[in-house]
């Protein structure tokens, strides 16, 4: 049985617009960033296709930073995404993690799901949080245009 977690919400927005936040690089570093970190531009890469390698640093306050890598896995424009991705440097990015965008009444329902694998309930928690701010950034995006 597979063991997943997620989080979802309704954006103001169609799929398409959607989409172009999920995998344009001037728009994912603002949401990936949210409004706690940096995600300079300079150091994000995305090659959305099949077989495509991502990697962006998120810079902290105080100072440290974050660098994420990664590998597009599915990409169905503009209702699906899975790509594999870890901020640690010896992970195996084998268990992606997905976006679902379905129409909506309102807008478009983005859905991310992530395999369990051997996160703690913390780590589970902190995710979900993670993500719950990726959506509510992605929200404030569109309403400001």
């Amino acid at each position: 049985m597979r063991l997943t977690f997620s989080a979802s919400r309704t954006l103001p927005a169609s799929a398409e617009r959607v989409w172009q936040l999920l995998t344009e690089p001037e728009q994912f570093a603002v949401w990936f960033g949210t409004d706690q970190v940096a995600v300079p531009l300079d150091e994000l890469e995305m090659d959305v296709r099949p077989g495509g390698k991502m990697r962006a640093t998120m810079r902290l306050p105080g100072g440290g930073e974050i660098r994420w890598r990664g590998v597009y896995v599915e990409v169905r424009a503009p209702e699906f995404l899975s790509m594999g991705l870890s901020d640690q440097p010896d992970d195996d990015l084998g268990v992606p993690i997905e976006f679902s965008l379905d129409t909506v009444v309102g807008g478009t329902r983005l859905t991310i799901v992530q395999d369990r694998g051997g996160f703690s309930d913390e780590q589970v928690e902190r995710t979900i949080a993670g993500y719950g701010s990726f959506l509510e950034t992605m929200d404030r995006m569109l309403a400001s245009g």
